[in-house]
């Protein structure tokens, strides 16, 4: 469970540019249940994982965000599935920074027009 300080709407936007950049086409999509499913997959012969992410606001511009992966083939993954959460959580983590900077940098050119 990772929590974030975005509101969960622009999580999942977020979420949905990390599958785009990882070349996980998403299978399924329930915004009422904040819940993104993708097919993942990974580099070694032709294997294919189910990724889950559930988003649960937390508070306001606070998310939690649980990941799961599970392998279609194989009882066992043999470290797959903490591998694909990895690879997950590095690109997200770049999105995440990505709006960050930009809500930064809104809220600064805001303030450079008021006067205090």
């Amino acid at each position: 469970m990772v929590m974030v300080s975005l509101d969960c709407e622009t999580a999942a936007r977020k979420v949905y540019s990390t599958f785009h950049y990882l070349g996980w086409p998403r299978s399924f999509g329930d915004r009422a249940a904040n819940s993104i499913e993708a097919r993942a997959s990974w580099a070694i012969g032709s294997r294919v994982n189910d990724f889950l992410v559930r988003l649960i606001p937390n508070g306001k511009d606070v998310c939690m965000i649980d990941l799961r992966s599970a392998s279609r083939h194989d009882r066992r993954d043999l470290g797959v599935n903490l591998l694909l959460i990895d690879r997950f959580m590095d690109r997200f983590t770049i999105e995440f920074t990505k709006e960050h900077e930009r809500l930064c940098k809104t809220f600064a050119e805001r303030s450079e027009g008021s006067i205090l």
